[in-house]
């Protein structure tokens, strides 16, 4: 859900988007990961790219918490280039609990992507009734899949992918409430929450 938004927004306001992890942002030699840093941001910058960073709890991690002054340095670094950027940043976690305060101070926008309840699920599953033409199958499957409370949307889209992988191209309805129902009881009946 937070990756397809920032998609979405990549192409409404029209620029390309430009993904960075912190596989790519972090360097095992001193200086480098600084330098990684702000050329993406350079970068994005030039190209006039949305920049996405996903899972940047690993990059800006409480300062109070860090023992190790490599990481203190990036942090500030990634603090920095934040605190000047002027394109569209779009930062994703699943931990918003462990990321310096002060990057509160830097974003303009925090949202809270939570997962969907009855009408969302309702809604959703409408539109993958009419996508794969279901019919009354999928319409009569509609308050079973509502029951489901608790799922995201990544959750819907992990099932529609194992369902291509075993040859599903156009899944059924009831093959895809199967597999979630299956997820569902994996996790011992809980989804989990998408933040």
């Amino acid at each position: 859900g937070k990756t397809e938004f920032a998609n979405m927004l990549a192409l409404i306001v029209q620029p390309p988007l430009m993904n960075a992890t912190s596989a790519s942002l972090l360097s095992r030699w001193v200086g480098g990961s600084e330098r990684l840093i702000a050329s993406t941001f350079r970068r994005a910058t030039e190209d006039g790219a949305v920049l996405l960073i996903d899972e940047v709890e690993s990059m800006l991690g409480d300062r109070s918490r860090l023992e190790r002054s490599h990481e203190l340095s990036q942090v500030n670094t990634l603090l920095s280039v934040v605190d000047e950027f002027k394109g569209v940043l779009v930062l994703t976690t699943n931990h918003p609990d462990r990321m310096d305060p002060a990057l509160a101070r830097r974003l303009d926008y925090t949202l809270e992507f939570r997962t969907l309840g009855r009408p969302q699920l309702a809604s959703l599953w409408e539109s993958l009734v009419q996508r794969f033409d279901w019919g009354a199958s999928g319409e009569a499957l509609s308050r079973q899949v509502q029951s489901l409370e608790g799922l995201a949307i990544s959750d819907i889209a992990q099932a529609l992918r194992r369902l291509q992988v075993q040859g599903h191209e156009a899944p059924s309805a009831f093959a895809l409430l199967t597999e979630l129902r299956q997820k569902r009881a994996a996790l011992g009946g809980m989804f989990r929450r998408a933040v």
